[in-house]
């Protein structure tokens, strides 16, 4: 983020701008950049105090609007609720019970970081192993069809797993 412009440079562009030269003349005069000078002069009123003349430090940052705290809040229940959620599955749980517009996966990280919760651990949670017969015949898995008609008009149904 740039430096803020020091009080009496901003003094100068007011003065400057009384005297009525224009953004461009005052800009290459101050080495100050021609948007930041239109900026001012924006912002600004004509007859500004040194007090409207300091740079405007509480404006500075982002801050969360309290329209967002209840998402900031479910934000931080699904997680209690599901450890191993990432940010990204939260978005998803979020995106079924919360209005749209979304914030993005980066600013829940950043909101569950804020409320000191750690990040999800990476990766997926190991498989459940696949069930294995010990002995023969103990699973049988058929590939079948149903309803075929055999040639003496009778029809043929199966079932498709036997365990």
């Amino acid at each position: 983020m740039p430096r803020a412009v020091p009080v009496p440079v901003r003094q100068a562009i007011l003065r400057r701008r009384q005297q009525g030269q224009e953004p461009q003349r005052i800009a290459a005069a101050l080495h100050v950049p021609l948007s930041t000078v239109r900026h001012l002069l924006h912002r600004l009123p004509a007859d500004a105090t040194d007090e409207q003349l300091r740079p405007a430090w509480h404006r500075c940052g982002r801050r969360r609007a309290d329209r967002q705290q209840p998402l900031v809040d479910l934000t931080i229940e699904l997680r209690r609720e599901h450890p191993r959620w990432g940010a990204g599955r939260i978005r998803i749980a979020l995106a079924e019970q919360a209005p749209a517009p979304l914030p993005s996966a980066r600013t829940l990280q950043r909101w569950l970081a804020q409320a000191d919760l750690n990040p999800a651990p990476p990766g997926r949670p190991p498989r459940a192993p696949a069930l294995q017969a010990r002995h023969p015949h103990e699973v049988w898995e058929v590939d079948a069809s149903e309803d075929i008609p055999l040639r003496g008009g009778k029809k043929v149904l199966l079932a498709a797993h036997h365990r």
